[in-house]
This record gives C-alpha cells, sequence and structure tokens, in this order.
C-alpha cells in the first residue's frame, strides 16, 4: 500500500515535499515499518494541502512584533527612521496571536508541505536533524522520524483547534497594520551605517571568540553581508551596542602594554611584590598581545601603579626652609658646648 502511495505521488505534479523525499528513497524498506505514519500523514495533512491554505502567509501573522525605546522622554514606540536604523536601546515587544505550542505546529506542518528548514527551525526542531545530511536517504528518514514524534499531536489540532486559527489569522492579515510615528521631539540617530557596522564586526571582532554575544554578532553579521537590510531592528540594535562596546574596550586598552612593562620594572626594583595578584592579570593579557583589556582589570592594574607612586614620593624642602634648620642646628650646638 505504501510503494501505492509513493508511486502516486512521484506522478503528481504538486504534492507535499515530504512525501515527495520519501518517494524519491531507493531502498523502501525502512519505510515499511513507518507506513501507518505515512497513511496517517496523507490522511490527515495532505487533505489540509489540498485545501489550498496558504499556512505560510497565515504564519506571518501568528505573532505581533512591535518596536519600542527608551527614549530621553520615556519609554514610547519607536519611530520609522529608528525601526528603520536599528538604533540601539530599541525593543521587539511580541504578541503572541494563537498559542505557542500551536505555532509550532503550524509550522511544522509547513515544513512538511515545503520543506524550508526556517519553518523547521520555527517549530523548535533544528537541533534534532543534521542539516548537512538532509537531502540523503537517512536525512531524509531522520527528518520523517522528528516529524512522527509531532504527528499525533498535530492530527488532533488538526481536529480541533486548526480551523480557528486559521480563521483568526486570516481576520488579522486583514487588519490595519500599527503605524509608527515619522517624528518624536527625542527621535534618537545612529552615526554609522548598517554596511558600516557588518563591515566593522567581520574586520574587528574575534572570530573564534568563547563570548556568546561575540559570536551571535559575527554569526548575524555572515548571515546578512551581502544583504544588510535583513536584519531585524532590534537585532541591528544589539550589533551597534556592541560594536561601541568593543570600540570603548579597544580604547581603553591604549597604553596597556607600557603600564604592565612599568610594573615589571618596579617589581624587579623591589617597588611592588612578586606575587602580587595584579601580575596574574598581566599575564592572562599578554596571552592576547595586550589587546584584551576589561575596565575591571584596568582598574587593578592601575591602583598598583598608584600605591608604587604613593610609596614613593618624596617631600621637596625649599631653599628657605634648608637655611632656616641648619640655624637652628647650628643654635642647638653653640648652647650645647656653652654649658
Amino acid at each position: 500500500m505504501i510503494d501505492n502511495i509513493l508511486n502516486s505521488v512521484k506522478m503528481m505534479d504538486d504534492a507535499p515535499e515530504l512525501l515527495v523525499k520519501l518517494s524519491n528513497i531507493k531502498n523502501r524498506q525502512p519505510l515499511y515499518d513507518r507506513s501507518e505514519d505515512i497513511k496517517k500523514y496523507c490522511d490527515n495533512c495532505w487533505k489540509i494541502y489540498n485545501k489550498g491554505i496558504n499556512i505560510e502567509k497565515l504564519l506571518k501573522y501568528a505573532k505581533t512584533e512591535l518596536y519600542q525605546i527608551e527614549a530621553i522622554n520615556g519609554l514610547r514606540f519607536a519611530t520609522k527612521n529608528e525601526i528603520k536604523q536599528g538604533v540601539r536601546g530599541i525593543i521587539c515587544v511580541t504578541k503572541e496571536n494563537i498559542d505557542d505550542e500551536n505555532y509550532k505546529l503550524l509550522s511544522i506542518l509547513q515544513w512538511s508541505f515545503d520543506w524550508k528548514w526556517k519553518y523547521l527551525s520555527q517549530a523548535g526542531c533544528s537541533s534534532e536533524c543534521k542539516f548537512e545530511d538532509i537531502e540523503t536517504d537517512i536525512g531524509i528518514i531522520q527528518k520523517f522520524d522528528m516529524f512522527r514524534k509531532r504527528l499525533d499531536k498535530l492530527c488532533e489540532y488538526l481536529d480541533t483547534e486548526f480551523e480557528s486559527d486559521i480563521d483568526k489569522l486570516k481576520q488579522i492579515s486583514k487588519q490595519r497594520k500599527f503605524e509608527y510615528a515619522s517624528y518624536e521631539p527625542d527621535e534618537v540617530h545612529e552615526d554609522i551605517s548598517i554596511k558600516q557596522i557588518v563591515q566593522s564586526v567581520l574586520s574587528r571582532f574575534e572570530k573564534n571568540s568563547k563570548n556568546p554575544d561575540v559570536r551571535r554578532a559575527i554569526a548575524l553579521a555572515l548571515k546578512t553581508k551581502n544583504n544588510p537590510f535583513g536584519m531585524k531592528p532590534d537585532e541591528i540594535a544589539f550589533m551597534r551596542e556592541m560594536l561601541s562596546n568593543h570600540t570603548e574596550i579597544e580604547s581603553t586598552n591604549e597604553g596597556i602594554k607600557e603600564k604592565c612593562e612599568r610594573l615589571y620594572a618596579e617589581r624587579d626594583k623591589g617597588n611592588i611584590g612578586k606575587d602580587d595578584f595584579v601580575f596574574k592579570i598581566i599575564e592572562t593579557l599578554s596571552r592576547y598581545n595586550y589587546t584584551r583589556c576589561s575596565s575591571k582589570q584596568l582598574k587593578i592594574i592601575d591602583s598598583a601603579l598608584d600605591k608604587i607612586e604613593s610609596s614613593c614620593e618624596t617631600t621637596i624642602i625649599s631653599d628657605d626652609e634648608i637655611s632656616n634648620e641648619l640655624d637652628i642646628m647650628q643654635y642647638n650646638s653653640e648652647d650645647m658646648f656653652s654649658v
């Protein structure tokens, strides 16, 4: 029976992509053990596919994203220009128009229709699949096994809340979109273009960094290298903040090596202990050629230098004070011999 279904799929011009992929598997022996689930998919999901409901379009209305910003005059909705620039401080407030679990089920259903990785990710299933195996027979079966885990829930959803969710999303799609203001008195502006941000992140950030925020910034930059406007406003704002912090650290790092070398010299003179904690920090900085120093590390270095300077301070005596001191010494001497 499964062979009949899959063979008929091969002869069709339009069918769910999941069934097309299964029909193209050369060795169908593993599919026979999965025949019940394949039939269940055909009886439930394929039926929805044939109704021609544009789930891909409706999924865009499952969540409403509104952008706000904490400006000088307080929290408000962002302006059109602030959203376009992705200014620092912008945040995305998400309103879920349908239940999140239903959103994931709709996404996995849509994935079975068009095989797009985007919907696999939206469904929260991407970590269960190896992207590189997506077109191999083993990879396709693996994907179907991942789908099977959710098939019972999906079928239950299709029989219960599916129709009401679809109607709700259709109504939302017809509503007028939220209109952002064109201007606000405390509007925030940025000087650096999005393209420059992407280029700066790729050229200045450490590629093998252990910092998850740095890795995220690089991943976003690589993803949008050829299309800088592909990022969401809050992602651009994140990139701006990361670049600003990175620039601040670079500025802080100026003169670090000279300060460290001076501390080594003072240690050789005996003006600071060899086991002082500051030298553990210097040892760490030297591994990165003194190019990565946090504000906390810099504070400890400056504190060590201040202690050395304060302990080496010399009191300067004027010529008059020296003369006066000599007169006192001479008077005391004459007084002593007059006894």
